[in-house]
C-alpha cells in the first residue's frame, strides 16, 4: 500500500495533470475543535471507507462514553465474520472493546492517540484528522502505516459526496468494503455481490 505521504507527494507533483485534490469551497485546515465537533454525538460513527485491508471485520463503529477537550472514551464495535466451517456453527460475532483517545496535535495535524483503556499511553496509535465536513458529518483520517479511513455519523450515511471526493483525492480510489447495508439492517435483502451486503 502506498503511504499517505508518498501519495500526497505524487498528487502534488502531478496536480497539473488532473490529479489535484479539490477541497470544498471555504475549506480550512483541520483543528482540534473539529475533533470535538466530530466526536460530540450520541450517534454511531461508522467506518465507511478504508484503504487498509480489514480481513474478516466489517460493521465497525464508535460509540461515545465520555468526551472533554483532551480525552475521548468510547466503545469500538465491529462484526467479525467466521472462517470456513465456523460459519454454520457461529455466524458473525459482534465484538466490543473499550478504548481511550488523547486529543492533541501531532506535528501540524490534530490527532487522536488511541489505545485500549487499560494500556499505557506509550502504546497509543495516532489517527490524524485530514478533513472534517461539518455539513456531511464525515471525517477523513490518516491512520498508522499511512493508510486512510473515512468515518461518518449514522444519520449521514450515503450522503457524503464532498467527503468522498476528498477521501479519493487524498487516499486513492481503492477502498475495502467495511460498511455494508446489513450493518444497520440485519435483514437486508441482498441481490448480486454479497460482499457489499
Amino acid at each position: 500500500m502506498v503511504s499517505f505521504k508518498i501519495h500526497l507527494a505524487l498528487t502534488l507533483a502531478f496536480g497539473s495533470c488532473g490529479y489535484a485534490i479539490k477541497y470544498p469551497p471555504g475549506w480550512k485546515a483541520s483543528r482540534l475543535q473539529d475533533f470535538q465537533e466530530m466526536l460530540d454525538t450520541g450517534q454511531k460513527i461508522w467506518l465507511t471507507m478504508s484503504t487498509k485491508e480489514t480481513g474478516k471485520i466489517d460493521c465497525d463503529y464508535w460509540e461515545i462514553i465520555a468526551l472533554n477537550k483532551t480525552d475521548y472514551d468510547f466503545n469500538h464495535w465491529y462484526r467479525k465474520q467466521p472462517k470456513g466451517r465456523e460459519w454454520t456453527k457461529k455466524g458473525p460475532q459482534q465484538k466490543k472493546e473499550h478504548l481511550h483517545a488523547k486529543l492533541r496535535y501531532e506535528g501540524r495535524r490534530p490527532a487522536m492517540l488511541i489505545r485500549h483503556y487499560l494500556e499505557k499511553e506509550s502504546l497509543a496509535r495516532a489517527h490524524k484528522l485530514l478533513f472534517w465536513s461539518g455539513d456531511e458529518k464525515c471525517a477523513v483520517f490518516e491512520i498508522p502505516d499511512g493508510d486512510c479511513e473515512q468515518r461518518t455519523w449514522q444519520s449521514m450515511l450515503g450522503q457524503t459526496y464532498e467527503c468522498d471526493r476528498v477521501f479519493f483525492g487524498l487516499c486513492g480510489a481503492f477502498t475495502y468494503p467495511v460498511f455494508k447495508r446489513s450493518c444497520i439492517s440485519p435483514n437486508a435483502i441482498c441481490v448480486g455481490i454479497t460482499s457489499l451486503c
